[in-house]
């Protein structure tokens, strides 16, 4: 055994601190460690983690069993160890021929037949006399109720102590034991060499039977109970074969004996069989039948596994657990801990474990339950394992989108907050379209894909509240699969007419119910952050304050289990920004883009940063997709997780001048960003979703429209996510696809922002200005990075008629165009 081991060596235990720290050093030196790698040794030849056995332990005697106690032929008993005396051998006593286990005697051991023959020695386990041979037992966990049981044949009949039967201790000067002598079943313990010796009833350590006539003609069984719960230990005998039993202390006030204070259910202990003539002069052979030791209750299984689709229905069997109670009671089930959420409940009489929550990999693809199974008299525990799998094959990589239109909002809105629950969509205030000013609305919307009809559902609950007025803008927004939270944002004026730039509000609208529940409020007042939902946990993420003076880094974490512990700070966003976009994939939260100010002062951002919440460690990723060196905000309900993408709608570059249809897909796996086929038209606080496979962008730019995209596979450029990143970009450069995006189109302005594709890296490319009747009108040129990208510009210094015009990008690589309408 390693060095470690014998520092939690049972002996140990019969030392204090410094008498431990003597032995400690006398053995090493001693007893090198080569010498006892693989022992135990005083009390077993094992090695000290072999010794402990898991329950339940069965020993029929019929086959040796291997890495085990061995009898004097060398069979496996089945024992794990034999229990050192504390005391002194007497000179009549037998001399064991181990000196390294002395109180292992394998000749006066032979399995046979079924039976453990066990000869009898002088020795005894009691008060000082602590000299026994042969107390063959296994360790075993002992904090759980137990049963320990055994059946002696015909024992033998004797009145100069002959006795045999179960013990169960942590040392012969700490036990209890049940014991078959002079014809009598007696249950005794003993508490560090002391046990009460009064005769009769008030022995409050010994309980014994009457003399049972015949009882050496008999194969008795004895069946100890040990009860952590109520510190107390009860023996049983039997003389039918174990279909009755009778309690040997039937007739004493209290029928078991107390174990406090003795310290053998506090964790490890060790229990098995022994046998002594203590006082006469002639060993006698007890024949043991059987070794038990089980618990009350138990599980089939300590631990179970189990994998379940994320998306399966609420009410969905996601496995079964099963106990069983040695007693015959009524087993009932519970989930103690690990329920993230509430995610699943148990039938508390079947054990099947059923869907409670829409599930999702993304956001927890592990759940550890711990589930217990209870009787009136005992109790077990075991960990069930549910593994969040995907339901099918993911949603390949694609770069063509096919737009349509959908049912249009019955109004028009713009930073609304939006989520799926369900198969259906659903979205929340935004600002009031019936206003003049900027005032959040109340009214909120469900729609349903497949009917394409948009139902009106419960008004937001924000305050200030009233017949006109309420809502919120600007909240982050985040769904458990089941419903859906919010929190900060602008909430209305108290006249409904314009805004309030913060709130600490926290709201959870039940799905089901069409009700919405106040959850604690954030530490303080924020607008325009992030909010996901990964683990059980609301992460709100960035943002700005009430006075909209200063961007923000902070995070809050509230977990979902254990509410009134409030909101927790944890890893700040690494750059400090609000009006942007997140999502969750896999386990981490992506956070993407953003802007620094408001308004006219505003400074979109390219930024895109992961948090992972096992490590609470923020990275920073590929840069966002945005025209020439400006970035994208007004996308905080827009980015979405379609198969293995990540998906970034529209969104504003350049306040009031510059917004954008993009539409920018980012595969984790590879750290790449791709341009899919853009929006109809420009957007930006809009609400995105998937549903039934397919894109949808709803509202936005203070309009109604819902736009339907229907991704189309292209192979040429459609990739598996385990693909080198190199190998994506060749691929797509010998395919010839290159690609140049303009925006805004239609331009208003002189400035027009180009985006290049899929050439070579590090190439110059020639841009070129053509109008309708082939003149060229302006030229200018770039270089591609090393991956074949780069972003470009047509500056104010010149200036386009309202027209129509091609521009071309030529390479040695290639070319390509794209039209750009000037108005």
């Amino acid at each position: 055994m390693s060095k470690n081991r014998f520092t939690n060596h049972p002996l140990l235990s019969l030392f204090s601190g410094t008498q431990k720290l003597i032995v400690l050093i006398i053995f090493n030196v001693l007893f090198p460690l080569t010498a006892r790698s693989l022992s135990c040794y005083p009390i077993s030849p094992l090695s000290c983690d072999q010794i402990q056995v898991s329950l339940p332990y069965n020993l029929l005697f019929n086959d040796p069993v291997a890495n085990t106690i061995t009898d004097q032929n060398n069979l496996g008993t089945g024992f794990t160890m034999v229990q050192n005396y504390s005391g002194t051998r007497l000179a009549q006593d037998i001399t064991a021929p181990n000196s390294a286990i002395p109180a292992y005697l394998p000749e006066a051991l032979k399995v046979t037949d079924g039976k453990l023959n066990l000869k009898s020695n002088k020795g005894i386990g009691y008060l000082t006399s602590n000299n026994q041979i042969n107390a063959l037992g296994v360790m075993v966990d002992s904090r759980d109720k137990m049963i320990i049981k055994t059946e002696i044949i015909n024992p033998f009949y004797g009145s100069k102590g002959q006795q045999a039967g179960i013990w169960f201790g942590i040392s012969d000067k700490t036990y209890i034991k049940l014991v078959v002598t002079n014809n009598k079943i007696e249950l005794r313990r003993e508490l560090n060499d002391v046990s009460d010796k009064t005769i009769g009833s008030a022995n409050v350590d010994q309980r014994t039977t009457a003399t049972i006539n015949r009882l050496h003609t008999y194969s008795v069984g004895l069946k100890l109970i040990i009860d952590p719960a109520k510190n107390a230990g009860s023996g049983f005998y039997s003389t039918d074969g174990g279909q009755t039993y009778i309690n040997v202390g039937i007739n004493y006030p209290l029928s078991s004996v107390s174990l406090s204070g003795m310290g053998i259910t506090a964790s490890k202990a060790y229990t098995g069989l022994l046998a002594s003539h203590r006082d006469a002069d002639t060993p006698v052979t007890y024949s043991f039948n059987n070794f038990s030791v089980s618990k009350i209750l138990q599980f089939d299984s300590s631990a179970y596994n189990f994998n379940i689709n994320d998306n399966s229905l609420t009410g969905s069997l996601a496995g079964r657990v099963r106990a069983s109670a040695i007693d015959g009671g009524a087993i009932t089930y519970r989930i103690q801990s690990g329920n993230t959420n509430g995610a699943f409940s148990i039938d508390e009489n079947s054990g099947q474990i059923l869907v409670n929550k829409r599930l999702n990999h993304h956001t927890q693809s592990e759940y550890m339950l711990n589930v217990v199974a209870a009787t009136e008299l005992a109790v077990d525990e075991a960990s069930v394992l549910m593994r969040i799998t995907v339901a099918t094959d993911p949603i390949q990589d694609f770069t063509t989108i096919n737009w349509t239109k959908a049912a249009f909002q019955p109004f028009k809105v713009s930073e609304a907050q939006g989520e799926t629950v369900n198969g259906k969509w659903y979205n929340f205030g935004g600002f009031d379209s019936q206003k003049s000013s900027f005032t959040p609305t109340k009214r909120s919307y469900g729609y349903d894909p497949v009917a394409d009809t948009w139902t009106r559902i419960a008004d937001l609950p924000h305050t200030p509240n009233g017949t006109n007025l309420g809502g919120i803008s600007h909240a982050g927004t985040a769904t458990d699969g089941t419903d859906i939270y919010f929190s900060g944002g602008y909430t209305s004026n108290a006249t409904g007419t314009g805004q309030i730039f913060g709130t600490q509000q926290v709201w959870k609208y039940h799905v089901a119910s069409n009700t919405y529940i106040k959850l604690p409020d954030l530490p303080i007042k924020l607008a325009a952050g992030q909010l996901e939902f990964v683990n059980g946990r609301l992460h709100h993420i960035g943002g700005t304050n009430l006075q909209r003076t200063q961007d923000m880094a902070s995070h809050y974490v509230l977990d979902l289990d254990d509410i009134t512990a409030g909101w927790k700070a944890m890893a700040p966003l690494p750059n400090p920004r609000q009006h942007a976009g997140s999502t969750v994939f896999k386990g981490k939260i992506y956070y993407i883009g953003g802007q620094y100010g408001h308004d006219e002062h505003l400074v979109t951002q390219k930024d895109v940063h992961v948090y992972d919440p096992k490590t609470n460690l923020w990275t920073k990723l590929a840069d966002l997709p945005a025209p020439g060196n400006y970035g994208l905000g007004h996308i905080s309900s827009s980015v979405v997780v379609m198969g293995n993408q990540i998906i970034v709608l529209g969104g504003e570059a350049v306040h009031l001048k510059l917004r954008v249809a993009l539409v920018s897909a980012y595969n984790p796996a590879t750290n790449i960003w791709t341009s899919l086929t853009p929006m109809p038209v420009t957007r930006y606080s809009g609400v995105a979703a998937v549903l039934n496979g397919s894109l949808y962008y709803t509202g936005g730019s203070n309009g109604s429209t819902t736009f339907k995209g229907i991704a189309v596979n292209n192979n040429a450029v459609s990739r598996k996510s385990a693909d080198l990143k190199d190998d994506y970009i060749n691929l797509k450069t010998k395919a010839g696809i290159k690609k140049i995006t303009i925006s805004p189109n239609p331009s208003y302005s002189n400035t027009v922002y180009l985006k290049l594709e899929n050439f070579d890296k590090n190439e110059k490319v020639n841009i070129s200005i053509v109008n309708l009747l082939g003149h060229v009108v302006h030229t200018t040129s770039c270089i591609t990075n090393e991956e074949g990208y780069a972003d470009a510009a047509v500056s104010k210094q010149i200036a386009l008629a309202k027209n129509t015009y091609i521009i071309r990008a030529d390479a040695i690589s290639g070319s390509c165009s794209g039209k750009l309408i000037v108005q």
